[in-house]
């Protein structure tokens, strides 16, 4: 992944990240990642993680140790980024895939699209 927000590679690992995945996953002390013992099943859902959650409770979430954290309402999304702000600082980030960027947009791996359906099958 590139560690710039510039362009869509900040989305996608590098052939090197995807082989050291695969090569942590494939190490016997993973195996629990390949099991499955899940006592109770996730409900599926159509919905993309922005449609989800307020642009304040994300900042929320990536900013968790920073006191008065919100998003800057004023600011919105702007080519899918937030403001995300506290009294004295504040930082821009990419929103989560599925957060409205215009009527009937919604932000998709940084860039903003018409908005579709996702199927749960």
């Amino acid at each position: 992944m590139s560690y710039k927000m510039q362009d869509e590679r900040q989305y996608k690992f590098s052939n090197c990240c995807q082989r050291e995945i695969r090569n942590l996953y494939k190490r016997p002390e993973f195996k629990c990642l390949t099991e499955r013992n899940a006592k109770k099943t996730i409900k599926r859902s159509s919905k993309l993680p922005g449609v989800m959650t307020s642009l304040s409770n994300y900042c929320q979430w990536v900013y968790m140790y920073e006191k008065g954290m919100h998003a800057d309402e004023a600011y919105g999304v702007q080519n899918c980024r937030v403001k995300c702000t506290t009294s004295n600082m504040y930082w821009t980030l990419g929103v989560l895939d599925g957060t409205p960027c215009g009527k009937g947009r919604a932000c998709i791996l940084g860039k903003c699209e018409k908005e579709m359906e996702i199927s749960t099958n």
